[in-house]
């Protein structure tokens, strides 16, 4: 996209004279994660599939963001933090050494979207991501205020099945890692039971209600 390239341009022609520009960083975090998404093919139903390009964007935009936290910003921003979330579920593969590491970076994003905008989907995916990523501490804070917004009974058994899920692929995650040999069959991404290998794996994919993806 044309209109996406030249904000990208803009970025990088002023990330060369002041590489810790946050202004800067955050477009181009933002505008390679559109990139990345206009990159994406589309099957004849309608389904989005990763390619070689959209991956690399994603990636790109993953870095910008990263590098955007390594300038410490104040209250970092919370609608590209969104963004990034969905970027880091379209490149994490268990198969790979940084998995871990990336896990760990998606729970630190969601979490910032989750202080930003409270709610009991953010809480719920924030929970999701944590426990996929071992983040015991996080994903059992989470997953309490998460039932504190559950404004029923049905809902909040909801959220604690499909947590309990969560829990539970995150353990099968940490030993495919460990082992360095995951199951491409059933292990293709992080959150393979939450969602598909082609599309932003949201908690929205499991279910839990009111975790839906954000808009760009």
């Amino acid at each position: 996209n044309p209109s996406y390239d030249k904000q990208i341009d803009k970025a990088n022609e002023t990330l060369a004279t002041n590489p810790e520009d946050e202004k800067a960083l955050l477009v181009l975090a933002r505008y390679q994660f559109l990139s990345a998404q206009t990159a994406n093919e589309t099957d004849d139903q309608g389904q989005a599939n990763l390619t070689e390009e959209s991956v690399a964007r994603y990636n790109d935009a993953i870095d910008a963001w990263k590098r955007y936290l390594a300038t410490k910003p104040k209250q970092p921003d919370d609608d590209v933090a969104s963004l990034i979330i969905q970027a880091y579920q379209f490149v994490i593969d268990t198969g790979s050494p940084l998995a871990e590491k990336q896990l760990h970076e998606l729970v630190g994003a969601t979490k910032i979207v989750a202080e930003a905008r409270p709610s009991l989907g953010t809480f719920s995916q924030l929970a999701v991501f944590a426990y996929l990523a071992q983040d015991t501490k996080i994903a059992e804070d989470a997953e309490k205020k998460a039932i504190a917004q559950a404004p029923d009974d049905t809902t909040k058994k909801q959220i604690q099945q499909q947590l309990a899920q969560a829990k539970q692929r995150g353990a099968l995650i940490a030993e495919q890692i460990k082992q360095g040999a995951p199951d491409q069959a059933d292990l293709q991404d992080p959150t393979a039971q939450l969602g598909g290998a082609t599309s932003p794996l949201l908690p929205s994919g499991t279910g839990v209600p009111g975790a839906t993806p954000p808009a760009p």
